[in-house]
């Protein structure tokens, strides 16, 4: 498993996320720590990402900086 650290700014606050890409055969997920909480980033099928969260974080979790942690994380990907 691969690992990796990326720095985010959101709502004027900086956030270290800490991450690490599995790779799964034809496919791969990427785990993160978003404060604390395990979000997986899976590949859909139109290449885009969607989070995954436990059932009982779903009400927790700032949704806006898992968006910009995955759009940041797209971003990377698309260069």
């Amino acid at each position: 498993m691969e690992t990796f650290s990326l720095t985010i700014n959101h709502n004027s606050k900086d956030y270290t996320i800490e991450g690490s890409l599995l790779q799964l055969g034809y496919t791969h997920k990427i785990y993160l720590d978003v404060e604390g909480m395990e979000v997986v980033l899976e590949p859909d099928e139109e290449r885009n990402y969607r989070a995954v969260v436990a059932p009982e974080l779903s009400g927790t979790i700032d949704q806006h900086l898992v968006a910009a942690v995955v759009a940041e994380i797209q971003h990377h990907l698309d260069q």
